[in-house]
C-alpha cells in the first residue's frame, strides 16, 4: 500500500489496544480485505491503553447480560493466553475483595452470585482462608472476602508493543502515525469517506471508529450518540518508592464497588509487573479530553463542552449525587487520605504513616472515557456501540475495556464475517448462557 491510498476495505480509527486487536483479528478474515489503521500520535499508547492499570479483570463487577460482562470474561482469557505464549510479563496473582464492616457483608454474597452469573471462576473465603492468600491483609478485615483466582496483571506498555510490530508485519494491513480522522466527507449504506488530519481522502466499505476520547466525537459527526457527553476523569496512582517484594505482599486487594454503579472502584492495591505497589486511583474531573497535568494540551472547544455539562449536572436533581461522589473522590486524593484507604486493605505501613508518606509519589494518570446521558444526566455504565450502514462505533470503552480488548475484536470479525450486528452475538451469547442455566 502506498501513501497516497485513497480506498481501502476496512479503515480504522485509533491504534488503541481496542484498535490494533481489532486490526489484527480482522486481517484474518477469508478474503483477506487491506485494512488501513490510522493512529493521530506519533507513538502508540499516550492515553488509556498505555496508562491504565495493566489489571486483567476477571468480569465480577459488571451487570448479567451486558457487553462488559461478556468480553471482559472471555477478553481474559484471551489477553492471559496471548501474555503467555508471547512471553510477555504477567503476573497471576490473583485478586481480594474484601468487606470493611458487617453492613457490607450482603452486598459480598450479592457479587458473589453476580460472579458465579458471569461464569467468572471466583470463591467465597472467610478471615482466616484470606489471611493465608494474604497475610498483610488490613487488620480489620475480619469478614467473607471473595478470591478471585483469574485475576491478573500484565505490563500494558509490552502487550502494545508487541501488538504493533505484530500489525506492522501483516501484509494487509496498512499502519499508519501521526495521522488522524479529520472529518467527515460522506457516508450511506455502503460507504464512508473521511478526510484525515493529513487532509487526504479515504473511502471505504466499514468504518469501525475505536477513537477512544474521541470517539463520541467522531461518532456525533456520523449523527450518532448525539444523547452523550464526555465526561473525562482523571485516575490519580501513588506508587510506593519500595517494591512490594519487601513487604511480601503477595496478591491485588479491593474493596467493595457500588453494585449499582461500577464506575469507581475505590482506592485498591495493585502489584505490577515491574514490582511497584500502586494505590489508587482516585477519579477527579478533567477539563478537557487530554487533560494530563495543568494546562496541557488544552482545547477550548472541548473545555466549553464540559464545562456545559457540568453547569447542566449544577442545576439539576443530580447536583447532590455528582457533588458528594466528586468530593469523595477529590478527598481521596490527598496523599494522608489516600493513605488512610489504603491502610483500610493492607498492614504494612506504621500507624502514623510518617514512614510511607515519604515513599509515595504520584503516578502518571489516566483519563478515563466516561459518558454521560444528556437526557438523564446518568453515567453509561456499559460499552456503547452503534452500528449504521458502513460505519460502527465502540464508545465508552472504559474499564474493562483493555480487558476485553481481543474478545471485542474476535466478534467484530464475526460480524463482517457471517453480516450479523455486533449486538447480536452479544445477545446470542446471553441467551445460550441462560439456556444451559435452564
Amino acid at each position: 500500500m502506498t501513501k497516497n491510498l485513497l480506498n481501502t476495505d476496512i479503515l480504522i480509527a485509533g491504534g488503541g489496544i481496542i484498535g490494533l486487536t481489532m486490526a489484527r483479528a480482522l486481517s484474518t478474515l477469508p478474503n483477506r480485505p487491506s485494512i488501513t489503521l490510522l493512529e493521530k500520535d506519533s507513538n502508540i499508547g499516550n492515553h488509556s491503553s498505555a496508562l491504565n492499570s495493566g489489571v486483567l479483570h476477571s468480569g465480577i463487577y459488571y451487570a448479567p447480560g451486558s457487553y462488559k460482562s461478556k468480553h471482559c470474561v472471555i477478553g481474559n482469557a484471551m489477553l492471559t493466553k496471548y501474555c503467555l505464549e508471547n512471553k510477555l510479563p504477567i503476573f497471576q496473582c490473583g485478586k481480594l475483595i474484601v468487606a470493611k464492616n458487617e453492613q457490607e457483608v450482603p452486598k459480598i454474597h450479592e457479587l458473589h452470585q453476580r460472579a458465579i452469573t458471569n461464569r467468572v471462576p471466583i470463591s467465597l473465603v472467610d478471615e482466616q482462608e484470606a489471611k493465608k492468600i494474604e497475610p498483610h491483609l488490613g487488620k480489620n478485615v475480619k469478614f467473607p472476602s471473595l478470591w478471585s483466582p483469574s485475576t491478573s496483571v500484565a505490563n500494558p506498555k509490552a502487550i502494545l508493543q508487541h501488538l504493533e510490530q505484530e500489525v506492522k508485519s501483516i501484509s494487509n494491513i496498512n499502519f499508519i502515525k501521526e495521522e488522524g480522522y479529520g472529518k467527515l466527507i460522506n457516508t450511506s449504506d455502503t460507504s464512508t469517506t473521511i478526510e484525515t488530519t493529513q487532509k487526504r481522502q479515504i473511502t471505504t466499505p466499514k468504518f469501525i471508529n475505536c477513537a477512544g476520547l474521541y470517539a463520541d466525537k467522531i461518532a456525533h459527526e456520523f449523527g450518532e450518540g448525539l444523547e452523550y457527553g464526555l465526561l473525562p476523569l482523571k485516575g490519580l496512582y501513588m506508587i510506593d518508592k519500595k517494591p512490594f517484594k519487601e513487604y511480601g505482599l503477595n496478591t491485588l486487594i479491593y474493596p467493595l464497588p457500588p453494585l449499582t454503579s461500577n464506575n469507581f472502584l475505590g482506592v485498591h492495591t495493585t502489584l505490577t509487573t515491574e514490582g511497584k505497589l500502586k494505590l489508587g486511583p482516585t477519579a477527579v474531573p478533567a477539563f478537557w479530553r487530554e487533560h494530563y497535568e495543568g494546562s496541557d494540551n488544552f482545547k477550548l472547544q472541548e473545555f466549553l463542552e464540559i464545562m456545559t455539562l457540568y453547569m447542566r449536572i449544577g442545576f439539576s436533581s443530580k447536583f447532590f449525587f455528582y457533588a458528594k461522589l466528586l468530593l469523595n473522590e477529590v478527598k481521596k486524593s490527598y496523599k494522608p487520605n489516600f493513605l488512610k484507604e489504603a491502610q483500610k486493605l493492607i498492614n504494612i505501613y506504621d500507624a502514623e504513616g510518617v514512614e510511607a508518606m515519604n515513599r509515595l509519589h504520584s503516578g502518571k494518570s489516566a483519563i478515563r472515557t466516561q459518558l454521560i446521558d444528556k437526557r438523564t444526566l446518568a453515567f453509561l455504565n456499559d460499552f456503547h456501540v452503534v452500528e449504521r450502514g458502513s460505519h460502527v462505533h465502540f464508545m465508552n470503552m472504559a474499564s474493562p475495556g483493555w480487558t476485553s480488548s481481543f474478545s471485542i475484536a474476535e466478534d467484530m470479525k464475526k460480524s463482517v464475517e457471517n453480516n450479523v450486528s455486533f449486538e447480536s452475538l452479544n445477545k446470542a451469547y446471553h441467551s445460550e448462557k441462560e439456556n444451559k442455566k435452564a
